[in-house]
């Protein structure tokens, strides 16, 4: 991919109609499946957004997030969230767990690429 004027990220909210003007100046990365499939079926080049973000740092990542959507456990407040010895903050952490994980994934996969910029 040689380096052009434009860097335009995709995801699937949009449509080969909004970008066609932008392809010959432009370079691209997608952020989901949908999107990587449209600009691969208009012979599009680009990049997917997973490929600047290794395994291992993904999975420290993941760790960490859950660690944090686990903070009804620390003790200052655990006692204050407690109804009839059930922990109210423990119903919901999954839940707070895989709603951080894409949005954090794809502030790093932005940032990542930002900074690959010079490297893509």
């Amino acid at each position: 991919m040689n380096l052009k004027n434009n860097l335009i990220l995709i995801d699937s909210t949009i449509s080969y109609n909004d970008i066609k003007n932008f392809e010959k100046d432009s370079d691209f990365i997608t952020f989901d499946y949908e999107s990587h499939v449209m600009l691969k079926k208009n012979n599009i080049e680009h990049k997917i957004s997973d490929s600047f973000i290794k395994k291992h740092e993904f999975d420290i990542i993941q760790e960490k997030l859950y660690r944090f959507s686990n903070w009804y456990d620390d003790e200052k407040i655990s006692k204050e969230l407690k109804y009839k010895y059930v922990n109210l903050g423990s119903l919901f952490y999954i839940e707070l767990w895989m709603f951080l994980i894409p949005i954090v994934k794809k502030f790093l996969n932005r940032f990542t690429s930002s900074q690959m910029r010079n490297v893509v």
